[in-house]
């Protein structure tokens, strides 16, 4: 393990790790700590990442593509819901055709 010089009480330690929780828009982060004063050292990870959003863009689009095709194909609300739910859920796979199809060309 590489050591580090910690700045509040000048010892060459090897960090302890605390891992912090991400959440729907960022990753999990690493806080580095001294274990012989226990001040801070630094903060790794943490960065934001698209998952959340894409998640969000995704069923709105799915919700509005399914509502537009059920509500022009089949009038009455329960059909395009019923698509808006499988867009969303098969979105990965339908991307994978979409993506292979372009491949080709």
């Amino acid at each position: 393990m590489d050591k580090v010089e910690c700045q509040s009480c000048k010892a060459n330690v090897v960090p302890r790790l605390w891992r912090i929780e991400g959440n729907f828009f960022f990753d999990n982060s690493h806080e580095h700590s001294c274990p012989i004063c226990g001040e801070l050292m630094y903060t790794s990870g943490g960065k934001f990442h698209f998952r959340g959003i894409e998640m969000v863009f995704s069923a709105i689009a799915s919700l509005f593509i399914g509502m537009i095709i059920g509500g022009i194909f089949f009038p009455g609300g329960v059909v395009g819901l019923i698509l808006s739910v499988g867009l969303f859920l098969f979105r990965h796979q339908i991307k994978k055709i979409i993506m292979s199809k372009f491949q080709k060309i």
